[in-house]
């Protein structure tokens, strides 16, 4: 379970620049809940439905933050 609360706080720890989100989960509906509690803010939310595709995007893009189902991986 994500909390939103907590989720802001870390990402207000991050740097000043614009913030990058990855979202790792096989549930689509995850990946947008994020990224609808984040719109508005100045944070860029990506969205991985996989472990491989979260890997690929994590070298590529060098998030800030990755949010990760680690049920993914088993």
């Amino acid at each position: 379970m994500i909390e939103i609360k907590s989720l802001l706080s870390i990402l207000n720890m991050a740097s000043e620049r614009r913030k990058t989100v990855l979202v790792v989960d096989d549930s689509k509906e995850v990946g947008y809940f994020v990224e609808f509690c984040l719109n508005g803010r100045p944070y860029r939310v990506m969205k991985a439905y996989d472990g491989e595709d979260g890997l690929r995007r994590i070298r590529a893009e060098d998030p800030d933050l990755v949010v990760l189902d680690m049920m993914i991986l088993i």
